[in-house]
């Protein structure tokens, strides 16, 4: 069926990729959507915990006088 698709679309092109590659491809694609997704959770993760620590900290009186 994606050979019919690819012939229809790449005309001129005598051997489309194989079946495999495509399926090679598509995983390596949802891997790193994957990875992606754990890393952005794990990050957001972090960045909330800093935020919250930075704000304990300026809830000190020394942190409420300060200039920043």
């Amino acid at each position: 069926m994606i050979s019919k698709v690819l012939s229809t679309v790449f005309p001129d092109c005598r051997s489309p990729a194989p079946a495999s590659a495509w399926l090679l491809w598509s995983l390596g694609l949802l891997l790193v959507l994957a990875v992606n997704e754990v890393v952005k959770r794990q990050e957001i993760k972090v960045e909330v915990r800093y935020q919250k620590r930075e704000r304990l900290e300026f809830g000190t009186k020394l942190g409420i006088n300060s200039p920043f």
